[in-house]
């Protein structure tokens, strides 16, 4: 069968290098071997390879200083970009990178510095001032832009979400503010619906801005969302029909006797308690509701069913909750709906008990200041 199939791959090519040279074309192979035969095209070639290696050098020299100071803190690495490798990513270093971000170096060394300090295991409060504020200071849009999706990435304190807010509203910095919608919407959630809906007459954040309010299914927006759907630009149109399939999903509750086939000698009755979460704080949702219901989940089988799933996947396991008599099941359903942002269905056989979560999963989240 494998010879089969490579016979038949080698007479499709064959069939395509004739197919070539009937119409004065020639292979890739034969290319190949013209043009390392063609002198000014070698010579080309090496001049490029030279400027290259000259303009890596050149990068090395400049960032000398950064990194015997990194070095010096026990930080080995040749530039900054290195330290967005896992292995070297060190809090120790953020002082260092704070200091020069305020120096002139070339856009590439900035780049490197940036990325280095929107690394979210190693982040404090005073990288992010840092960054916020060489977000106001910063002249070259592209680095702005950097800087706005670390931002969006390490930004956790209220005093500095409130700032996002603040940047967001701010016009001037144009697209720069793209991945800010994301930001404030982790942060603030429904509150945030306002503001965003706002935002999607600004054509610079429109697109994340509808990314935002899917994640959100903000009802609200539904209108302005709708008349995006026909927006002149594709991109735009992808996006808002993307944020209203998830919106009008939100909207329709489970059919128990149709979407979730789950045998009634398994669960004789089902009651729901739902609500959307960012994938890091399912683990703490999961250990506290085992807390206060004495369920004895076993948390970590949980979060690893949820953790594997893929977006737009939908998946869901029976397990037994409680001890003695008042040993019951549940239905742990899971509904990923998007990157690292499943929707969470816990169906319980006491009508009770739902309720209990419910009011549970409200309180939880404000605490939250979701």
């Amino acid at each position: 069968m494998v010879k089969l199939i490579l016979n038949l791959f080698r007479a499709r090519n064959n069939q395509q290098n004739d197919n070539r040279k009937e119409c004065g074309e020639i292979g890739e192979d034969e290319l190949m071997k013209k043009l390392s035969k063609d002198k000014e095209c070698q010579n080309r070639i090496n001049v490029q390879k030279i400027e290259r290696e000259e303009i890596h050098r050149e990068r090395l020299r400049e960032q000398k200083q950064l990194v015997k100071e990194l070095r010096t803190v026990g930080v080995k690495v040749s530039s900054a970009w290195d330290l967005l490798e896992k292995s070297k990513r060190n809090s120790v270093a953020i002082p260092i990178l704070q200091k020069h971000l305020k120096k002139n170096y070339s856009k590439h060394t900035k780049e490197g510095i940036i990325r280095s300090l929107g690394i979210k295991e190693v982040s404090n409060s005073g990288s992010v001032e840092s960054l916020l504020e060489c977000f106001e200071s910063e002249e070259n849009e592209e680095l702005r832009w950097t800087i706005g999706t670390s931002l969006s990435i390490v930004v956790s304190e209220k005093e500095h979400v409130e700032k996002i807010v603040e940047l967001l509203k701010e016009k001037k910095y144009e697209g720069a503010r793209s991945q800010l919608p994301h930001c404030y919407a982790k942060h603030y959630k429904s509150k945030a619906i306002p503001l965003l809906i706002e935002l999607l007459d600004d054509r610079t954040v429109v697109a994340e801005t509808l990314v935002a309010l899917g994640k959100l299914k903000a009802i609200e927006a539904k209108d302005k969302i709708e008349v995006l759907t026909k927006d002149k630009d594709s991109w735009i149109r992808g996006k808002a029909k993307a944020a209203l399939k998830k919106i009008e999903k939100s909207q329709v509750k489970y059919d128990t006797s149709k979407k979730t086939p789950v045998d009634k000698k398994i669960m004789h009755e089902r009651h729901e308690a739902s609500m959307g979460f960012d994938l890091e704080d399912v683990e703490s949702f999961l250990e506290k509701l085992n807390v206060r219901f004495k369920l004895s989940l076993d948390v970590k089988t949980l979060l690893d069913f949820t953790c594997f799933m893929e977006v737009e996947d939908e998946q869901h396991m029976i397990v037994d909750i409680g001890k003695g008599a008042e040993k019951s099941k549940m239905e742990y359903r899971v509904f990923m709906d998007d990157v690292d942002a499943p929707d969470l269905y816990l169906f319980f056989e006491s009508e009770e008990l739902a309720t209990q979560v419910g009011d549970f999963m409200l309180e939880w989240a404000e605490t939250r200041g979701m």
